[in-house]
């Protein structure tokens, strides 16, 4: 489980680095303006969205399939999250308490499968916000 577990976040990392700058620069109010701001949106929508390929991307394997339910719904709740950045990315001021809401359902669903197989319970969202 450790192993798959790790590919998750390691699999996300691999597209995301656009919508981790977007996001940090807007919680340090360090967003650019005009032109340059909206380049920034536009790569932070296409790392949002290959994030969410990603996920889809991602095999459970078969040693977990008395689990396959549950790791599919958090999968579903990370898309989930990574549409709402989407969505959010094409407003003025994009607001992301929503999907992190939705990315936080997923880590307590994964944590679930953790806890139940004895591993000590981690957090996907704090590894793929970096």
């Amino acid at each position: 489980m450790m192993k798959f577990y790790m590919s998750i976040p390691n699999t996300i990392n691999a597209v995301d680095a656009d919508l981790n700058k977007f996001e940090m620069d807007q919680a340090e109010e360090a967003l650019p303006k005009g032109e340059e701001l909206q380049q920034m949106k536009d790569a932070a929508i296409s790392a949002s969205n290959e994030a969410a390929n990603a996920v889809d991307s991602l095999e459970i394997p078969e040693t977990l399939k008395d689990q396959e339910e549950e790791i599919t719904s958090a999968f579903s709740a990370m898309r989930e999250s990574y549409e709402l950045k989407t969505e959010e990315l094409s407003k003025e001021t994009p607001s992301f308490e929503a999907a992190n809401e939705k990315f936080n359902e997923a880590d307590a669903q994964l944590n679930e499968i953790l806890e139940e197989l004895g591993l000590a319970a981690s957090s996907i969202y704090n590894e793929v916000s970096q």
